[in-house]
């Protein structure tokens, strides 16, 4: 018996004190949590864990930094060593040690393994269901459990669509930084070819003027400017073609107007207009006083067999047909390029032989004739040769001058052709003309 305590007592065997029981009870609880991949409770935690006392003092532990006396005998501390590290330490802007950085990609990393292991337990839960539950329950359960088998579907999907995202977002600013250089890398070779022949031609028209050819000197010139004019007459044509159509609109438009407003006048004329009618072997069409009233109609017709009234739509289209002066609009016809297979010198020859060719823009102009802006513009045409009589009071020296006079069969064809847009040099004319009536 003796013995036996002896040995105990040299095992050395000492109780758990109150608070180290409750620490270890709570210890076990926080595993059986992580056993079953739970969340661990923050009291738990704090019972489970227990940290270290925080230091209360500033010095050292004694004889860390050990001292001698004048005689010889150990001190627990260095005077010197100690002041040292206290300067230290108020040097510092915190007396706290840097915490070491968060990996943003651990975290990541963990919670996503959080997240399925719920989703495991949960499976788990819903799999082993009683069988005495209600149905209600039992299909909410089923479809939640069939939702949670689709989460790696629903992942390896999600994975699939940014990764094919992502590459066609590159495949896409890869061909526009591509097609980005290859324009600029063309501008870049224009610009180097436009002034690599600008400094030949300059070099040319030097060595012209060295050797004093004044001939060839100025054919230089020549050709330099005849280059901007080409461009010039190019963006005219272009201009004019744009023009010409608006005016084409406006005009077609005018006349549909001027049609649909015949029609309203016909339309409002009184009950006394006579009907008109026609014959139907013949096709002779009886108008004015020999033609029926419209109350007389039915018996008229009666009377006379082989007759047809003429519908008022029908007979105002006849008669605009027979009584305007239809003007018939000159189609362009889409044609091959003349100038297509030429070199830029001599079709730059050639536009610019064509602009001098060119007669005056008042001239008549055939129907074969292409039509610019001003023969479709100025249909109507009205010749001044000399200004009213009632101008100038008959004194000769207030008569216009051929430019004004000019102008005002100008101002006048827009009046007719029922245009807008009086320049600043015909406003001042309209001012001349009203002082010489005046």
């Amino acid at each position: 018996m003796s013995g036996s305590m002896s040995s105990n007592s040299s095992i050395g065997i000492t109780e758990l004190t109150p608070l180290q029981l409750k620490q270890l009870r709570a210890q076990v609880a926080a595993y059986r949590h992580l056993a079953r991949n739970e969340n661990v409770p923050d009291y738990l935690i704090s019972s489970a864990v227990k940290l270290p006392p925080k230091q209360t003092t500033l010095l050292p532990e004694p004889y860390k930094y050990p001292g001698e006396a004048e005689n010889g005998e150990k001190l627990p501390y260095d005077l010197m060593k100690v002041l040292s590290i206290h300067q230290s330490r108020f040097n510092r802007q915190t007396e706290l040690q840097v915490p070491p950085g968060v990996d943003p990609f651990k975290m990541l990393t963990q919670r996503e393994n959080m997240i399925q292991n719920r989703i495991g337990l949960r499976m788990k839960s819903l799999s082993n269901l009683p069988a005495d539950i209600p149905e209600h329950i039992r299909l909410k359960a089923e479809i939640e459990l069939r939702a949670l088998r689709l989460t790696n579907l629903q992942i390896h999907v999600r994975s699939f669509s940014e990764n094919f995202e992502l590459h066609f977002s590159r495949n896409n600013a890869a061909k526009i930084s591509k097609t980005q250089k290859a324009v600029k890398l063309h501008h870049q070779k224009y610009e180097a070819e436009r002034k690599k022949d600008e400094a030949r031609n300059e070099k040319l028209r030097m060595q012209k003027l060295m050797q004093e050819d004044e001939e060839g000197y100025r054919a230089l010139l020549d050709e330099k400017k005849d280059q901007r004019l080409v461009y010039l007459l190019q963006q005219t044509d272009e201009y004019v073609d744009s023009l010409c159509s608006l005016v084409r609109q406006h005009q077609t438009t005018e006349k549909k107007k001027k049609k649909d407003d015949k029609k309203f006048e016909r339309s409002q004329m009184d009950d006394e207009a006579r009907v008109h009618v026609r014959e139907i072997s013949t096709g002779k069409i009886i108008t004015g006083d020999h033609a029926p009233k419209p109350e007389e109609v039915e018996f008229w017709l009666e009377t006379h067999p082989g007759y047809e009234l003429i519908p008022r739509d029908q007979l105002s289209d006849d008669d605009e047909d027979d009584n305007e002066t239809h003007v018939v609009e000159e189609r362009v016809e889409e044609k091959d390029d003349q100038y297509a297979g030429m070199d830029d010198e001599t079709k730059a020859k050639m536009i610019i032989e064509k602009a001098r060719n060119e007669e005056d823009e008042y001239d008549q102009r055939t129907k074969k004739q292409m039509a610019d802006y001003y023969a479709t513009a100025h249909r109507i045409k009205e010749k001044i040769v000399k200004q009213h009589a009632t101008m100038g009071g008959g004194n000769p020296n207030l008569q216009l001058k051929p430019y004004q006079l000019k102008g005002l069969e100008w101002m006048i064809s827009l009046h007719n052709n029922n245009l807008n847009g009086i320049l600043a040099d015909e406003m001042g004319l309209g001012k001349t003309i009203q002082v010489s009536l005046n």
